[in-house]
């Protein structure tokens, strides 16, 4: 219980503004996952097919995984809501768009991340840096929801 509380208070030292640990394995959603791509519902994007099995279960692409951590980050800024404008030609761009890239910043926060966990536990599977992100692969929102960190 005090490595888990420990990694929290890191995570969120790291500026993130939630956390969560899941057990690893194949997503409660995997099933549903397959079913909604066979009925065609992921267009032209025939990555998420091609990477169907990895985006199910975290321990296909790091076998010996044992948990999950799902971090999160607030798109928050101190630039009025959208919806407070009136005018029709005001054009607005997604809140996450508006800072830094996001990406970079997650990546940067996520190998330190890393690295402190590499820090603590050498020689573990999945905690050199950088190895614990990759995006585009997870369902993040079936592993948020799985670590209770309020992502849905």
């Amino acid at each position: 219980m005090e490595e888990t509380t420990e990694l929290r208070k890191r995570t969120l030292a790291e500026g993130f503004d939630l956390v969560g640990i899941a057990a690893a394995g194949e997503s409660r959603g995997a099933n549903a996952l397959r079913r909604w791509l066979e009925s065609g519902m992921h267009g032209e994007m025939a990555y998420m097919n091609n990477t169907v099995d990895i985006r199910a279960d975290v321990q296909k692409l790091l076998p010996g995984c044992k948990s999950v951590i799902a971090v999160g980050m607030s798109y928050h800024t101190d630039l009025p809501p959208s919806s407070s404008s009136t005018d029709p030609e005001t054009v607005w761009i997604s809140r996450y768009a508006w800072g830094r890239d996001y990406h970079r910043l997650l990546k940067k926060r996520l190998i330190r991340l890393g690295r402190w966990l590499a820090d603590r536990h050498p020689g573990a599977g999945g905690t050199q840096p950088g190895g614990l992100a990759n995006p585009w692969v997870y369902r993040r929102r079936a592993w948020s929801f799985l670590s209770g960190d309020g992502q849905q």
